[in-house]
């Protein structure tokens, strides 16, 4: 056999990974004079990995998620080394593993295109030559020239692999780097791929979209917890993969099954085919049991619905699905427009409706045995939005709930684009407690608001594990998070899926945004030891708030005088959302402990008022049913 592009010969790449990491120059220097041993500990990525892969091949590899796939491409690009065992590459790398892996976020795109150019081995002559080459593929527009941090996900695919086109490599990674791009141009870029491909050039891609794989892969490699379990023709080993999944996931039922003769008609699909809307919405007979319910409360959301509902039903998905939309006395056609689409229409007098219960009672009507929380003016970014925001629960067993990353929709005002982009990174998170270690239990009492962290904007839950939850009668809200809590504490994971996305923010007025943050106050504090802040800890965290909207606002594309607008009204606009949260908890301490000393005269009228008109159990609680 001759020599291959790439040869893995029994790899094994370890990492140590930290049980506890000090958080203070302090606990540094006290855990070094303890010496406590047990800090680490080793995990194996990759388990005696061999295989080679010959020029001009398309290889995809497949595994569910932390099975070694990206261990492989970063191993193959130089970003790791192996611990033992050989690796032989050969020829020129471009890799597309992160989205903003090469981006300086405070560079313009054309300034990054010459970074990158730079990194892959060009000289600064040779990316000038092709500087607008790769402009034109990327097809971003004048936001070539604004700073890459203020750039969509899909506008970092888009640059990033049209500088890898330009370079010209011999060998091309990509890791669900197509994920997030729009239709037409991952038309555009498998067009390119199988043009490379004819050239003679390798390429290696790593995806869960099965369709892509089969469509643009001549082999593909399946990895399991780190060793290499199957290496042959794309059908043989996809059918392997999905009976593994199968077997490993007691909710997944195969399409087949559920769909009958339209079985093939819901496979996954090469993105490069075209398909008309309706044939992308799987139906489901009322005699036929879809895996998930997919769960939107509404009321006068007819304007969003009109854009949401052709997104969610356009959707690809491996599995089938329902609608389930509540109405609460909606005058606008929200009801029509849901049993319009093929949703089953739940109706809910507007005295009955309450944000938490309502939300259940749907839940017990869904027939799946997931269920997807969403608001009405969350739009699904792409149509892979379901399938990702699910595949976490389909993998694992252990994983009790998944939400989507957000997007703040066009317009939306910079502290909140700013909240929104602090909210979810582009990196998939497990939260896990080995409740059996000390050092985790410790983990997540210091840190447990980034574990609860969790939203019903776009959420998917196993539905037996949230109606088995005993709901506090005065939990008005933010059931979402408590439910993550619980998860979390009774064992279960909770994932956080980047490449799921939707758009979604509010541009609240400041007496919104006040009763909101005194909601989110007023609950949190019924499920969570919260002690509300001193006043100057709120105007001292509201002042840190910001400054970091100053650069975020200084940094926007936006006209000088919104700027000095936006400028002006953060300060105020960061003072309400600190203080309403503040007395929320407050207001909630006093009903626990009505014997308690008053903890200032300041705000009492407020809370006072907010007893009536925020926390009753009914719909006058929240004037919108469709919020998240």
């Amino acid at each position: 056999m001759t020599d291959g592009r790439i040869e893995f010969d029994n790899v094994v790449r370890r990492f140590r990974v930290i049980r506890e990491r000090p958080d203070t120059l302090r606990e540094t220097f006290a855990k070094l004079l303890r010496r406590r041993p047990g800090n680490y500990y080793q995990f194996e990525a990759l388990k005696g990995v061999s295989f080679r892969i010959q020029e001009g091949e398309a290889v995809g590899i497949v595994g569910k998620n932390g099975s070694g796939k990206s261990t492989i491409l970063k191993t193959i690009a130089g970003v790791y080394k192996p611990t033992s065992g050989q690796v032989v590459v050969r020829g020129k790398v471009a890799a597309l593993i992160e989205l903003a892996a090469g981006f300086h976020p405070e560079l313009t795109g054309r300034e990054n295109i010459v970074l990158n150019g730079l990194l892959l081995g060009l000289s600064r002559r040779e990316v000038a030559e092709r500087e607008s080459a790769i402009i034109d593929f990327a097809e971003i527009g004048d936001f070539i020239d604004s700073p890459v941090k203020q750039y969509s996900s899909g506008m970092y695919m888009r640059l990033g692999f049209a500088i890898a086109v330009q370079v010209n490599p011999d060998i091309l990674l990509m890791d669900e780097i197509l994920a997030v791009g729009d239709l037409a141009f991952q038309q555009k870029c498998f067009n390119w791929i199988d043009e490379f491909r004819r050239r003679g050039k390798t390429t290696i891609l790593v995806a869960h979209a099965m369709g892509a794989v089969r469509a643009h892969c001549q082999r593909v490699l399946l990895i399991d917890a780190g060793r290499l379990i199957a290496d042959g023709p794309p059908d043989e080993v996809i059918s392997l993969y999905e009976s593994l999944q199968q077997n490993a996931s007691p909710v997944m039922f195969p399409a087949g099954e559920l769909l009958g003769d339209n079985a093939d008609e819901l496979s996954p699909r090469p993105h490069l085919e075209e398909q008309r809307l309706e044939q992308n919405a799987p139906e489901v007979s009322s005699q036929e049991k879809p895996l998930v319910s997919v769960i939107i409360p509404a009321r006068n959301e007819a304007r969003n619905l009109e854009r949401m509902l052709p997104a969610l039903r356009r959707q690809k998905c491996s599995f089938s699905y329902e609608i389930i939309g509540i109405d609460t006395a909606s005058t606008d056609g929200t009801a029509a427009l849901f049993r319009e689409s093929g949703a089953r229409v739940v109706s809910v007098a507007q005295p009955d409706f309450h944000h938490v219960r309502t939300r259940l009672l749907a839940a017990r009507q869904a027939r799946g045995d997931l269920v997807v929380m969403m608001v009405a003016d969350a739009i699904p970014y792409n149509d892979c939005w379901l399938q990702a925001l699910v595949a976490p629960l389909l993998e694992d067993p252990e994983v009790a709930a998944a939400y989507s990353r957000q997007l703040p929709a066009e317009g939306c005002v910079p502290w909140e684009a700013r909240d929104i982009f602090a909210g979810g990174n582009t990196v998939r998170e497990v939260k896990y407690v080995d409740w059996s270690s000390a050092a985790a239990v410790e983990n997540y009492q210091q840190n447990r608001w980034k574990f609860i962290a969790f939203s019903d904007v776009s959420a998917c839950y196993r539905k037996k594990l949230i109606l088995d939850i005993a709901m506090p009668e005065e939990l008005s809200e933010i059931e979402d998070q408590y439910w993550c809590k619980h998860l979390i504490e009774q064992g279960y994971k909770v994932v956080f899926e980047p490449t799921s996305l939707v758009v979604h923010s509010h541009n609240d007025s400041l007496r919104r945004l006040y009763r909101r943050n005194f909601i989110y106050g007023n609950c949190f504090a019924i499920f969570v030891d919260a002690a509300p802040d001193s006043l100057a800890k709120v105007v001292r965290r509201a002042v840190q708030d910001v400054l970091i909207d100053m650069f975020f606002i200084y940094g926007s594309a936006d006209p000088l005088p919104r700027k000095l607008k936006w400028a002006l009204q953060a300060p105020l606009v960061r003072f309400i959302k600190r203080q309403g949260y503040r007395n929320g908890v407050r207001h909630r301490q006093r009903l626990i402990h009505p014997n308690a000393p008053n903890p200032g005269a300041s705000g009492a009228r407020v809370e006072a008022k907010g007893q009536t008109a925020v926390c009753g159990p009914r719909a006058r609680d929240c004037e919108k049913g469709a919020e998240g």
